[in-house]
């Protein structure tokens, strides 16, 4: 997770207005003191670095006086954002098991060995090859990252080959 949820929002409010109650702090010892409630909360919960702390009083302090002065708004600190729906979900959509087919066919074509970007130049031309859209009507067109992303969801482990040294000859090695 990145953005803090609204439950996590209210308790540094909550922190950061027990620890200023009946303080005549500044604005700006304020914002420190909600940084460093931002700071203890977010660690407590798992998130590795504090996000949006600096929108914390600007943008959800304001919402949540609003709130409490008009009534109106019942979730102040409710996340806004309601994400996308990946490209390996929306294809899975128009035919469960087109990407594996066409992983397949890439890696048959290609090789095993091949690299991301090779592999996801030929699923593209494959799906092109059989007419394959999404359901806005767009031609299915994959990405390296999109097909790593689903490679490793789907439990792969990509190895580097190695290449083994030759043996050579002993005059060469051993000093004369």
């Amino acid at each position: 997770m990145k953005d803090p949820n609204e439950n996590l929002k209210y308790l540094v409010f909550d922190m950061a207005n027990r620890v200023t109650n009946y303080s005549n702090l500044q604005p700006s010892l304020r914002k420190t003191v909600l940084g460093y409630c931002a700071k203890v909360l977010f660690n407590d919960h798992g998130y590795k670095d504090v996000c949006g702390s600096s929108s914390l009083d600007s943008r959800w302090g304001k919402r949540l006086e609003e709130a409490y002065e008009n009534g109106s708004n019942t979730r102040p600190l409710k996340n806004k954002k309601k994400g996308s729906v990946s490209l390996v979900d929306k294809i899975e959509q128009v035919e469960p098991g087109l990407v594996r087919k066409h992983f397949r066919y890439a890696q048959s074509t290609v090789g095993n060995q091949a690299s991301f970007p090779v592999l996801s130049r030929v699923m593209t031309l494959k799906a092109q090859a059989e007419g394959k859209t999404l359901p806005g009507g767009r031609p299915i067109k994959y990405t390296s990252v999109t097909l790593y992303r689903w490679f490793k969801s789907q439990g792969g482990k990509d190895k580097l080959p190695k290449e083994k040294p030759y043996l050579r000859a002993m005059e060469r090695i051993l000093p004369r």
